[in-house]
């Protein structure tokens, strides 16, 4: 997570690509598009591979769901570091980012 973060904060634009881009897979009907059976089996993987990680039993929409509130979480602790009037610096926004995550 600490490599993701410090490499979106240093290329502003790949963070703006992603914010713009990323959470519409995530609710994009999947069912009958050739083109994102691809990225459905992926999110599939890796949410099968990381289960261990969820502190409860959830439904595979529920753990979407958790994985975009996840990356709207990082996304936007990313813009605030990069802002020139923030109040936190990125090491205390990890901090807080992380423990956040923990819960889920």
């Amino acid at each position: 997570m600490n490599y993701i973060i410090d490499y979106l904060i240093e290329n502003p634009f790949d963070l703006e690509l992603i914010s713009q881009n990323i959470n519409w897979t995530l609710y994009t009907k999947i069912e009958n598009d050739k083109r994102f059976i691809e990225a459905d089996t992926t999110l599939k993987f890796i949410l099968s591979k990381y289960e261990k990680l969820f502190s409860h039993k959830y439904s595979y929409s529920q753990k979407l769901y958790i994985l975009s509130l996840t990356i709207e979480i990082v996304i936007s602790t990313c813009k605030s570091a990069i802002m020139k009037d923030s109040i936190l610096s990125i090491d205390e926004m990890k901090a807080v980012l992380f423990e956040v995550i923990k819960k889920y």
